[in-house]
């Protein structure tokens, strides 16, 4: 097959075959008609494209933007739900081992009381009072003794507790964090599709936009080809010669002007003014279309310009807000592990000082022990 004859060729040709009115006024038109059609139909295909562009990006902006705030949204309100249920679980706890410490705090010094105000000096002159107070003290120190297991018993279920506790924590949370990583993902493959799809429009759009400067560069080559035809002479037609009647005196004779001669000067000027204001019309006919074609031209890398710039602001709003996400993620996290800490130590405390408890109480029963012990018997005699 063969190839297409650029617009400017046609356009040449139609331009330089105007002698002996071998092309009319219809077949210029029609070609600038042919120029103004493939022009339109450009312009239509572009409008079309940026349309289609618009709908696809609003589409998968709006799309992103939804699903990204609603599962930001639900991750950031089960979070908050599980950090309230767990700042009331370990208030709770927090105030059943406040009043059991403090009841046994209370126990303790009641007995530490009773034991001090029964380790008054006796007489040595009688046995059974003291045997009484002995066996008093061993009542007394096998209830501390069994008073210290159950406490004791109830600190390992309290440690039970805590344990079990960070466990379901630290399940929470990874529970969480694989949840954020799956939905970051996703939401990371959809973000490369729109992008893969962006960079897709913007080729298309690229192409389009080399079509428009070879158009610039065809309706540049016609602009001058039509300022050189100007230049161009045209061909004057030549005329009929005339049969003479006249005397060979009267032919020879220099002064008299030929009729004919002038007949044909003013039918070559005629001609001449009339081809010049068609080439005149067709001239601004032409710049005029040049124009407009130019101001669409303008209009559309103005939009295409906007268009891209719009695109680059909303992704990185996005980008923004997923960022925040994390940071707040992140933020929610590490009030948590410092939580565990501030319990962890409170237990710690709590432990020592019933260590020191179990301690002095243990030095207290020595000492009234030894007290007891250590003065011999008295024996008398009926």
């Amino acid at each position: 097959m063969s190839a297409p004859i650029p617009i400017a060729d046609q356009l040449y040709v139609g331009l330089y075959c105007l002698d002996c009115a071998c092309q009319t006024d219809q077949d210029e038109i029609v070609q600038l008609k042919n120029t103004t059609e493939l022009l339109g139909k450009l312009y239509h295909e572009i409008e079309w494209l940026k349309s289609e562009l618009t709908f696809t990006r609003d589409s998968l902006r709006s799309s992103f933007y939804e699903e990204l705030q609603s599962n930001g949204q639900q991750i950031y309100y089960q979070l908050t739900d599980k950090l309230d249920a767990l700042r009331k679980n370990h208030s709770k706890a927090l105030e059943t081992l406040r009043l059991s410490y403090r009841s046994q705090l209370h126990d303790f010094i009641s007995q530490a009381r009773s034991i001090i105000n029964s380790d008054k000096p006796t007489s040595s002159d009688s046995i059974a009072p003291k045997q009484e107070s002995g066996m008093e003290s061993r009542e007394k120190s096998f209830f501390n003794q069994a008073a210290m297991k159950g406490y004791e018993t109830e600190i390992a279920a309290l440690k039970k507790e805590i344990e079990q506790l960070q466990e379901t924590t630290q399940h929470e949370i990874k529970i969480a964090t694989g949840f954020l990583s799956d939905e970051k993902d996703r939401l990371t493959k959809e973000l490369a599709n729109a992008n893969r799809t962006i960079a897709q429009s913007e080729d298309a759009v690229m192409k389009k936009e080399e079509q428009i400067r070879d158009l610039k560069r065809d309706l540049s080559n016609l602009q001058i080809k039509l300022k050189e035809s100007k230049k161009v002479t045209m061909r004057e037609p030549t005329p009929t010669p005339a049969v003479t009647t006249q005397s060979r005196l009267a032919q020879t004779d220099p002064w008299i002007p030929s009729p004919a001669n002038d007949k044909s000067d003013d039918a070559n000027k005629e001609f001449e003014a009339m081809m010049q204001t068609k080439v005149e019309a067709l001239e601004h006919k032409y710049q005029t279309i040049m124009e407009q074609k130019n101001a669409q031209i303008q209009q559309l890398m103005q939009e295409l310009d906007i268009q891209q710039k719009t695109s680059k602001v909303k992704l990185e709003k996005y980008i923004t807000m997923d960022e925040r996400h994390r940071n707040d993620m992140k933020r929610q996290s590490e009030r948590h592990k410092q939580e565990i800490q501030m319990w962890e130590t409170k237990y710690e405390i709590l432990k020592k000082s019933m260590t020191v408890l179990r301690d002095e109480m243990y030095t207290r029963q020595t000492h009234v022990r030894d007290r007891f012990t250590a003065k011999p018997a008295v024996v008398t005699y009926n």
